[in-house]
Formats: structure tokens, C-alpha cells, sequence
């Protein structure tokens, strides 16, 4: 859900390290990490990608395509993703489910409710079978988070288990994440 403007808070702050535009030797300084990736993120930036809709038909084809050419990217870098995937989300992130749906299905959000609040049956699942089945035939973990993946990212990162997380979701500081990663685009 997020707590508005904290990102900017935070870099007016001082607190953040934004490295737009530097010239640093980003792949150097994360080869060798593990990132817990918030997968609906990446889910959600492949639904959203214009210029594949005209070539590849069907949703989950798409997002496959995304998750396929970031994951070996990491991997080209040194760094491995331990994709986190959301579980049951809480009764008061609705309104944002229904923005997803809206956006992934094309369909109008009013009206629309889950028909079941399970990680298994979500409207979500075939995406997310698809996603851990592609991960695993790379030889990657999937975790699948009981509630908010980004929440599941934050204590993997808290528990060292993970060496930061990459999500969009400002969620995962007030989670506990020491090192988030808002964006990691490797090249």
C-alpha cells in the first residue's frame, strides 16, 4: 500500500542513496548478491509493456518473456533473484487489486472482487505457476509469500538470508529491509 511521498522524504533526508545517473560500477558493487525480487513488480511493468502486446498474445506468455530476460540478466551480472511471489493480500489492499486486475485483464475494476482469497486461486495463480515453473527449470527458488510478497522480501533481507531486496514498494523499509534496491536495471 505504501505510505505516500516516503521515498522523497527519505532522499530529501539524506537517508537514500540515488545513483540516477552516476557514473558507478553498479554491476561491479552487486555481483555476488542475492536479491529478493517483489515479483509483482515485474509482474506488473510486464503487463503494462505496450510495444509486446502487438507481438506476444496472452498475458502470461508476456510475463514469462519479462522474468526470462531479467532473471538471466542478473545472472549475467553475478547476481541471483530469489523471485518472491504475494500470497493473501489484506482485506484493505482491495482497491489496489482491483487497479491490477483492471490493468492486466483490461477489464473494469468496479465491482470486481477476488472469488477466492487464496495465493492458489487468485486471479493471479496461472501467472504465478508460471513464474516458479520457469524459475525452477533455471534452478532458482521461488518463495511464496503467505501475505505481501514485499513483506516476505523485507525479512529474508532482516533474517541475512538475502543480501538486499528490489521492489518499488517503499512497504518493504517499514517492513524491516536494510538494503532495498528500487530499481535495478543491469547493463
Amino acid at each position: 500500500m505504501g505510505v505516500a511521498q516516503l521515498w522523497k522524504t527519505l532522499r530529501d533526508a539524506g537517508c537514500v542513496q540515488d545513483f540516477a545517473g552516476a557514473t558507478l560500477d553498479v554491476p561491479r558493487d552487486v555481483d555476488g548478491k542475492v536479491v529478493a525480487v517483489d515479483a509483482s513488480v515485474w509482474i506488473m511493468e510486464a503487463s503494462q509493456q505496450a510495444n509486446l502486446q502487438g507481438v506476444i498474445y496472452g498475458t502470461n506468455a508476456r510475463i514469462a518473456k519479462v522474468v526470462l530476460e531479467r532473471t538471466l540478466n542478473w545472472l549475467r551480472y553475478g547476481v541471483v533473484p530469489i523471485l518472491v511471489l504475494d500470497g493473501v493480500p489484506p482485506e484493505a489492499k482491495l482497491g489496489r487489486l482491483q487497479q491490477r486486475h483492471a490493468l492486466l485483464t483490461g477489464k473494469p475494476a468496479a465491482g470486481w472482487m477476488p472469488r477466492k482469497r487464496s495465493a492458489e486461486t487468485g486471479w493471479l495463480a496461472p501467472c504465478n505457476r508460471t513464474i516458479t515453473s520457469l524459475m525452477h527449470s533455471l534452478g532458482l527458488p521461488v518463495v511464496q509469500a503467505p501475505g505481501e510478497a514485499e513483506a516476505m522480501c523485507a525479512a529474508l533481507n532482516a533474517a541475512g538470508l538475502v543480501d538486499a531486496v528490489q521492489t518499488k514498494d517503499v512497504d518493504a523499509l517499514l517492513f524491516g529491509a536494510t538494503t532495498v534496491y528500487r530499481s535495478l536495471h543491469l547493463q
